[in-house]
């Protein structure tokens, strides 16, 4: 009874989140109201990456300075921007604390069911164990998620 309730309500989430998702990263006001100074990523429409610092922005076009200079591309050119001030160190630590934990709690399973005579009440390499593999394993998980946010993508990648 429970799994005819959950598959639709898991559906509906899913769905909700894919509409909200796709309705705010469309949005060209997402660009106008960034901060002056912000590092971005813009992809153009010819497939070309631009890294620089935002300066401004209109609803035709947005301004970035770059190593080579002050670049301005119109609207119709910018097929993504992405925000470079990612959280990567944070999903590291992230991943740290959480793998180290699990592998804590696993290694105290491990200790307990190897402890079946009673013996050795002071049995920590299981725990030991776990929490090292655990916080390598969250390390590796938490760095695969850079944090880069996407601001804006175009609907549609204009054919040239």
């Amino acid at each position: 009874m429970l799994r005819l309730y959950a598959l639709p309500l898991m559906g509906l989430v899913l769905a909700s989140v894919a509409i909200a998702q796709d309705r705010d990263e469309h949005r060209w006001e997402n660009v106008e109201n960034l901060k002056v100074g912000q590092k971005l990523e813009v992809t153009t429409t010819q497939l070309r990456t631009i890294q620089g610092i935002y300066l401004n922005s209109s609803e035709v076009a947005i301004r970035l300075r770059t190593p080579q200079g002050e670049v301005s591309l119109m609207r119709e050119e910018v097929f993504r921007v992405k925000s470079q001030e990612g959280k990567r160190k944070q999903n590291i630590l992230t991943g740290v604390v959480v793998g180290a934990l699990s592998g804590v709690v696993l290694g105290a399973v491990a200790d307990f069911k190897d402890d079946v005579d009673g013996s050795d009440s002071g049995s920590n390499n299981g725990k030991l164990g776990g929490s090292v593999v655990g916080a390598g394993v969250g390390a590796g998980i938490g760095s695969l998620f850079a944090g880069h946010r996407v601001i804006y993508r175009a609907k549609i990648l204009p054919r040239p």
